[in-house]
């Protein structure tokens, strides 16, 4: 923690340094008080401060995601569900909509999880502009933050158990891990294999990568970003059979470095990936950091 942030968490009423920071600023504080969970008096200061920002702007969908989080991260799964339930409109967004997920997954909802889940990766998709979300979806949202839309029983936690576990952050900063090219000073090789990463390569290269991810999880095909200081400078396209190189591209489709390609080639090469390795990754990240 930053020497701010220590001395907020030794503050009578940590809510007080509100009043002297923007909106921005305060959301950041309770963004690093949520990761420090296990300092002394972090716990009592993100649940003052989150708490005295939504009591500022009760209607405000950010702060109402914020106070939402902070409620799940202290165990109050059911006042957090109530509180998104109460909230949700038509004019909800992709971070609302995964800590919704989040709360239900943690309710052991993973059905309805995922329902949340999905949304929140339509959000992003399409972008707020094109993204409504219908009547009938808010009604199945609100119910299942409040579950009723099932009687609680045998059938209701069947119905819940959902199609398969979700990778962790953890998880999948294992499996995007980059490595080292030999020969090249900076430049790191990383597969990619979730929707996270494909979309963020994409976006850098401006190119239709994040198209690949039924390909991926299905294990037909192996993508690699080639790296430069953590920005992706190149994308390749692997074939998992015949290990040769189907696509090699730059920014918008270019064509790659010629002066770095061989030693990319060489790493290529020396990389142990068989098929089996995309075939149990998830499309979807926990969204329990929100």
């Amino acid at each position: 923690m930053s020497l701010r942030l220590s001395e907020v968490v030794l503050l009578a009423d940590p809510a007080t340094v509100l009043a002297e920071i923007d909106r921005y600023e305060a959301t950041k504080i309770v963004s690093t008080l949520r990761k420090s969970l296990h300092v002394e008096g972090a716990l009592y200061a993100v649940d003052r401060i989150s708490h005295t920002l939504l009591e500022s702007m009760p209607d405000d969908i950010i702060f109402t995601t914020i106070r939402a989080s902070v409620l799940k991260d202290m165990g109050l799964l059911n006042e957090s569900a109530e509180m998104l339930a109460t909230r949700l409109r038509g004019d909800c967004n992709g971070h609302f909509l995964k800590v919704i997920g989040s709360v239900l997954w943690r309710m052991r909802c993973r059905t309805s999880a995922h329902l949340a889940f999905n949304l929140a990766d339509h959000f992003s998709d399409v972008g707020k502009d094109e993204f409504r979300l219908t009547i009938e979806t808010m009604e199945t949202l609100r119910a299942r933050l409040r579950q009723t839309w099932l009687p609680d029983n045998a059938f209701y936690r069947r119905s819940e158990d959902g199609p398969g576990p979700i990778v962790t952050d953890a998880e999948l900063e294992t499996l995007e891990a980059p490595m080292p090219i030999l020969g090249l000073v900076g430049f790191t090789l990383r597969p990619l294999k979730s929707k996270r990463q494909l979309a963020r390569v994409a976006n850098q290269l401006r190119n239709c990568l994040n198209s690949y991810l039924a390909q991926i999880t299905n294990g037909t095909t192996l993508l690699f970003a080639v790296e430069k200081e953590g920005t992706p400078v190149e994308a390749i396209e692997v074939n998992p059979y015949t290990r040769s190189i189907a696509q090699w591209k730059g920014e918008r489709n270019a064509v790659p470095n010629p002066s770095t390609r061989p030693m990319i080639e060489r790493a290529l090469t020396n990389i142990s990936v068989h098929r089996d390795d995309t075939s149990n990754t998830s499309t979807r990240q926990s969204k329990e950091q929100h």
